[in-house]
This record gives structure tokens, sequence and C-alpha cells, in this order.
């Protein structure tokens, strides 16, 4: 199984192991954070959701309990309980049409749907 699915399944049973970042945190306004909640698509009927909250960003996926990300820039944010990273991208008008999951030397890209 690779590190991605033992990540996964962590998760799916409520594990929580804290990984070491260098990272420093961004400052990202909530108005942001707001365009950035959502329903993104990684495959035809599996989605990551994307909450914004009290000036803070979680994500969950299908089963999973929610965690927050963290943010190393406006648009790219890192995951404490799992290594790995999720870019917010948006369409050639500014809006955000999806995201880029970084996780295990992969690049998974996403659809927003809602």
């Amino acid at each position: 199984m690779s590190k991605i699915g033992y990540d996964l399944v962590a998760m799916a049973v409520g594990k929580s192991p804290e990984t070491e970042s260098n990272d420093q945190l961004a400052t990202v306004e909530p108005e942001i954070l707001e365009e950035y909640a959502g329903d993104y698509e990684l495959a035809p009927g599996i989605a990551l959701t994307f909450i914004h909250r009290g000036g803070r960003l979680f994500t969950c996926g299908p089963g999973q309990p929610e965690v927050e990300i963290y943010p190393r820039s406006e648009t790219e944010f890192f995951m404490k309980v799992v290594e790995g990273s999720v870019k917010f991208v948006r369409d050639s008008v500014g809006t955000v049409s999806g995201i880029v999951v970084q996780q295990g030397g992969r690049n998974i890209a996403a659809t927003k749907i809602r």
C-alpha cells in the first residue's frame, strides 16, 4: 500500500499523527478562504470538501473526519496529519475552479463542483 493509502487509512480510523513541518503560516483573508470552501471532485463520485470556519480552513474526504489545513501562501495549504499540500487554482476570470493535491510525490487535480 502507498503512503497515501496508509495516511487515508489512519485518518479513517481517527488517528491524527502530527508530522513535522517547518512551514511558516501565511495570512489569508476570510473572504478568500470563503471562496475556497466547497466540494472538489477527485474522481467520479469522490470529492474532497473544504469548509471555512472562524478564519480557518478544514477539509475532509468521504467518511473521513475533518482536518485543519494551514496556509503556506494565499493559494497553497499544508496538512499536519498527513504529508501533503493543496493548491487552489483560479480560472482566467479569477474564479476558484479547482485544486491540485500534492502527496506522496503525486499531483492529483480536482475540479470544483460546488
